[in-house]
């Protein structure tokens, strides 16, 4: 029965020397989360400057949907983009 345990023993403190063994610095470790960071920084870097566009205005300043705020994102998600009162979607 102790022979069990020390093999878990054994096997736990092994995985512990293995993650204290890992020294890689800090931009070795997370390198390829940098990389996609900052793809995709580049991506949408010229759209940091933009204004609202023609339609911004049109589905969040009173929209029906979204006027109601939060309890209403189900139905955002299920309705089409722009209704107006004479049913036009």
């Amino acid at each position: 029965m102790k022979s069990k345990q020390t093999e878990k023993v054994k096997k736990v403190s092994a995985k512990v020397e293995n993650r204290k063994k890992d020294t890689r610095s800090w931009p070795g470790k997370y390198f390829l989360h940098l990389i996609v960071f900052g793809f995709a920084f580049i991506l949408y870097l010229n759209s940091i400057p933009n204004d609202y566009n023609l339609d911004d205005n049109l589905v969040t300043i009173n929209h029906r949907l979204t006027s109601r705020g939060i309890s209403a994102i189900p139905a955002i998600f299920t309705s089409h983009y722009y209704e107006d009162e004479s049913g036009y979607s």
